[in-house]
């Protein structure tokens, strides 16, 4: 019946057919017995989708009142209890581990160094949807660029507002009035279009924001790479349940591509974090959230995370194209004159 249901509405991108990826027995963060949820696979555009969409009430519950406090409370105690991948106790192995991944690591994250090599010095309007407690926009607006923001999270809001930025209630498929028919030069959208349940309306209303040749920046999970395959539902960039929509470079050049924009730059980042032991840890206390006790046969179920696995991922992509390597990709485009 799910399956049925999702076939008819198709891709979100392409509208095409969809196939099983992974079976959820439930939302990770969520106690066993709540509902079953499925992550399905569009092969044309290389893009997944959470099935059925987690209603508002559920997605309430899934962020909690305080977002940003939650998920680092999260990361946090994802690895109590699995005191023998504590971060403080690293072996001489994975010391090696580390090292070596650090010496191979050439990734590029999109940050205010990456935007200023595109955009140029300015001042220029700029405005970040979704922009948490403000961090980029703070470093933005240190270099004299005239920043705004947007953020559905009231705390993240007060952070931001007391970095002295304006900043506004809103989402990306809903911005608030304060911003709309401002013409900025530049809009980023940092870890975003994971969570949006409308992807393509959320890309529409940044572009309405760009004047003829400004920039938009976009980054997200890659879930092309190595380390996504090897934990499925575990890995750490997952997080399905907030996360709604699962890109990789293929899928998120098509989709920015698609409202007429030039890309201008791709960029990969987030390799040296899949062998720390931090990691390991958090990644297997999810895999026991979600599998312990349930269905071997649940479909895309992968293996439990182990140092093994870590040092079979680094030969795996010590060499392996960006796409393959990294755990985050990023899109700088520019808009039609």
């Amino acid at each position: 019946m799910m399956m049925s249901t999702l076939q008819s509405t198709g891709c979100l991108l392409c509208r095409g057919p969809l196939d099983v990826w992974y079976e959820l027995p439930h939302i990770w963060h969520q106690p066993k017995g709540t509902p079953p949820y499925a992550i399905f696979w569009c092969g044309n555009c290389a893009f997944g989708l959470l099935f059925p969409c987690p209603s508002q009430q559920e997605l309430d519950s899934f962020y909690g009142d305080n977002y940003f406090a939650r998920y680092a409370r999260e990361s946090s105690e994802r690895y109590q209890g699995q005191t023998d991948f504590a971060p403080v106790r690293p072996s001489l192995l994975d010391r090696v581990r580390v090292h070596v991944a650090w010496r191979s690591d050439r990734g590029r994250p999109l940050d205010t160094t990456a935007l200023s090599r595109v955009i140029g010095p300015g001042p220029l309007r700029i405005c970040d949807i979704g922009c948490g407690t403000g961090r980029l926009l703070a470093d933005l607006q240190a270099i004299g660029h005239h920043v705004v923001g947007v953020e559905v999270d009231e705390n993240a809001r007060r952070r931001t507002a007391a970095k002295g930025i304006d900043v506004f209630p809103g989402y990306a498929e809903a911005l608030p009035d304060e911003i709309k028919g401002r013409p900025f030069d530049v809009v980023t959208m940092i870890h975003v279009l994971e969570h949006c349940a409308d992807p393509l309306q959320a890309l529409r209303n940044a572009a309405a924001l760009l004047r003829p040749g400004g920039y938009l920046a976009v980054e997200v999970p890659n879930n092309e790479a190595i380390s996504a395959h090897r934990s499925g539902p575990a890995w750490f960039y997952c997080d399905a349940g907030r996360h709604l929509n699962f890109f990789t470079e293929k899928s998120l050049a098509n989709a920015v591509k698609s409202l007429n924009f030039e890309i201008v730059e791709r960029r990969f980042s987030g390799y040296v974090s899949v062998f720390l032991n931090n990691r390991l840890a958090a990644e297997r206390v999810t895999w026991d959230l979600l599998y312990a006790g349930e269905n071997a046969s649940l479909r895309g179920r992968p293996a439990r995370n182990s140092k093994r696995g870590q040092w079979i991922t680094l030969a795996r992509t010590l060499f392996a194209s960006p796409p393959r390597k990294y755990e985050v990709v990023g899109i700088i485009a520019r808009r039609a004159e």
